[in-house]
C-alpha cells in the first residue's frame, strides 16, 4: 500500500523484495526518506538500518521502520530508526510522517493519492456511497 500511495502522488518510489536489495539500491545515493519493514529476509529492517547509518550518503536519511512487534520498537530506535509505526498502518499515518520527513509540499498530492484507499473524498470529507 505505501508504494502504491507514494507513487500516485508523484513520488519516485524504489522497492525492495529483502534488505540486501535495498541497502544495494541505496549505493552512492541519498534518498529523501526510507520506509523499511523490521521483519526481512537475508537482512532484516534493525540491520539495513545499522547499515544505512554507517554510509555517509545515508546517515541522515530519515528511516521509518514499520513492525507489528510493539517489543522491537525499542531495537529499531536504537538502531537509528527515526520513526517506529505499527502494522497495520493507517494510510493517514502514511501521509503524516512522510511529510513530516520530506516536507509539506507533497502534502495534498498524497492526501489526494490516498482517497482510493480510505474511501473518503478529502476536498468535501464524505465518503463516496
Amino acid at each position: 500500500m505505501f508504494s502504491a500511495v507514494l507513487k500516485d502522488a508523484g513520488m519516485d518510489v524504489v522497492e525492495a523484495a529483502d534488505g540486501v536489495i535495498a541497502f544495494d539500491a541505496t549505493a552512492g545515493t541519498s534518498p529523501d526518506l526510507v520506509i523499511t519493514d523490521i521483519a526481512m529476509p537475508r537482512m532484516d529492517g534493525i540491520a539495513l538500518t545499522r547499515a544505512l547509518r554507517r554510509q555517509s550518503s545515508t546517515e541522515r536519511v530519515p528511516i521509518i521502520a514499520v513492525t507489528g512487534e510493539p517489543a522491537v520498537f525499542a531495537r529499531a530506535r536504537a538502531a537509528g530508526c527515526t520513526a517506529v509505526v505499527s502494522k497495520p498502518c493507517a494510510a493517514c499515518d502514511l501521509v503524516r510522517l512522510v511529510t513530516q520527513f520530506v516536507g509539506r509540499e507533497h502534502e495534498s498530492r498524497i492526501a489526494d493519492a490516498l482517497s482510493p484507499w480510505t474511501g473518503a473524498d478529502r476536498r468535501s470529507g464524505q465518503r463516496p456511497s
